[in-house]
């Protein structure tokens, strides 16, 4: 996808196309493999009043999930907010940008265990 993707009267095109963008640069901003697997990552998902998460493959209700592991994660509160109120309009008074953290998976040497 491309930023003329984006201008297209297609909202479908249009909105994979600025997610698209917004997920390649939150990963260009993100720190080096190795320290994300040693660290505790933070971004912000759109969220509605029950627990649900956009999950970028539509702009509609049914474009939600219950897991946050599905969602889109957005670098910045800003990129969440800017989704929000401009790719889902109508809904935007039910949705809010919240920040989330993953924690690292531990490897089999980190167990509590001691296996």
């Amino acid at each position: 996808m491309t930023i003329e993707d984006e201008r297209r009267p297609d909202p479908t095109l249009r909105t994979k196309a600025i997610v698209e963008r917004m997920v390649a640069t939150y990963e260009a901003e993100n720190y080096p493999q190795e320290a994300q697997a040693n660290s505790t990552t933070f971004s912000w998902l759109i969220e509605t009043g029950d627990h649900k998460y956009w999950d970028g493959r539509g702009k509609d209700r049914n474009s939600f999930t219950s897991n946050p592991n599905d969602a889109v994660r957005f670098a910045r509160a800003e990129d969440a907010n800017r989704v929000i109120y401009w790719l889902m309009e109508p809904l935007a008074v039910f949705l809010v940008a919240r920040e989330h953290g993953w924690m690292p998976i531990p490897t089999p040497t980190e167990t509590s265990d001691g296996r």
